[in-house]
């Protein structure tokens, strides 16, 4: 009686075990990071989008939620229209990229010319992703809102955003634009290597603790509304670093001033701003109406041009 109560008690116990390693090689699978792959000339939002071979097609599944460590790649070549809010939020150590992606070397060496033409479309090629929202009424014309934490946007291109039906100190209207918008309580987020052009507000920054660095924002040079001319930069809060981007061409002529807009915009007009302590350094202005301007009380900047 005591050998077979003994048995039982090691089956059972063998048994515990076994779902305790079967749960933990589950949970393991359901938190693992994954590529994740848009191509807007050859996917499908039906997709499961973990594969260049089944990518997605549209800005659609990117409201989805995401895991610490996930790479979301646009096929270089593709282009995008609309916007998205992004909720999902990385770590220190795995942060959510946004980047490209496109065909091997390799595969190029080998693949017939006359047959180069539908593996580029497939498997990406060409200039980096390309994005605008020339509509007010999706999201306010931005494209990338992240309301996450820990994401890196990295090497897209964005280009002719819409401006505001008129702004005022009642709508706020220019307050609300921003092709890259981190939104207010967001932090530590990165947006580098990326190209703006005619973007009238290129980068919002909401949030705090974000860096800003190497990006090449150009050429918006219509006002946006009476009184704002094009800004390249808009920061609401402190602890922001922008730092070694080039700014070319924002401004225009017209309104109140004279003319207006420039490289960095404190927006005091902004309800939510509060922005001390701002690190901004070895950025280059070239041809702009201005490179930082305030709408607000004095704040502290340290500051190297």
């Amino acid at each position: 009686m005591q050998t077979r109560t003994s048995h039982q008690t090691i089956k059972l116990r063998w048994c515990c075990i076994c779902n305790s390693i079967l749960f933990i090689f589950l949970l393991g699978l359901q938190t693992s990071a994954a590529n994740y792959y848009v191509n807007s000339r050859f996917g499908n939002d039906d997709n499961a989008g973990t594969t260049k071979e089944a990518a997605w097609k549209s800005l659609k599944n990117l409201s989805n939620k995401f895991l610490p460590g996930d790479n979301i790649l646009f096929a270089k070549g593709s282009f995008y229209t609309g916007g998205f809010v992004f909720t999902s939020s990385g770590t220190a150590e795995k942060p959510i990229v946004f980047s490209t992606y496109s065909v091997e070397a390799d595969v190029i060496l080998k693949t017939p010319r006359k047959e180069l033409a539908p593996i580029f479309e497939k498997y990406g090629a060409g200039p980096a992703p390309s994005f605008t929202n020339p509509d007010w009424n999706m999201l306010n014309g931005n494209i990338f809102r992240i309301e996450g934490n820990y994401v890196v946007i990295d090497g897209l291109y964005f280009h002719d955003n819409t401006n505001p039906p008129g702004s005022d100190h009642k709508n706020k209207n220019v307050q609300k634009l921003g092709a890259v918008y981190l939104a207010l309580g967001t932090h530590h987020n990165v947006v580098k290597a990326c190209e703006f052009f005619h973007t009238p507000v290129g980068i919002k920054v909401k949030g705090a603790h974000n860096l800003i660095t190497r990006n090449y924002l150009h050429d918006a040079t219509e006002m946006m509304a009476q009184s704002w001319g094009p800004i390249a930069i808009m920061i609401v809060s402190g602890q922001n670093e922008i730092s070694f981007n080039r700014v070319e061409n924002y401004g225009a002529y017209g309104g109140p001033y004279g003319s207006d807009g420039g490289v960095i915009e404190l927006d005091g007009v902004d309800d939510d701003f509060n922005a001390n302590d701002i690190n901004i350094h070895h950025n280059m202005s070239v041809n702009n109406h201005g490179f930082s301007s305030s709408r607000s009380q004095p704040v502290l900047l340290h500051r190297q041009s």
